[in-house]
C-alpha cells in the first residue's frame, strides 16, 4: 500500500489501482482475489477492511463497500 492509501494489482494485463484511503496507507494486507472480486483484509487483526469488483475498462477501482469505518 503505497502512502495515499492506494493498492496496485495486475489485472487482465494491465495494472489496477485500488482506493482505500490514507486511513489505512502503511497497514500491512492480504488480497483474496476471486475472478472480478477482491477483498482487502488487514494481516494484523484478521479484520476485512474494503470490498471491490475489477472494472476491466478503468485504471482506478473505487471500493464497493466500506467496513471498520
Amino acid at each position: 500500500m503505497d502512502k495515499d492509501g492506494k493498492l496496485t494489482l495486475r489485472y487482465g494485463g494491465q495494472l489496477r489501482h485500488l482506493g482505500m484511503g490514507r486511513t489505512y496507507s502503511g497497514v500491512p494486507v492480504r488480497m483474496l482475489i476471486d475472478d472480478r472480486d477482491v477483498t482487502v483484509i488487514n494481516r494484523k487483526t484478521g479484520e476485512i477492511i474494503r470490498y471491490f469488483k475489477i472494472e476491466p475498462s478503468k485504471n482506478y477501482q473505487k471500493a464497493i463497500s466500506r467496513l471498520n469505518r
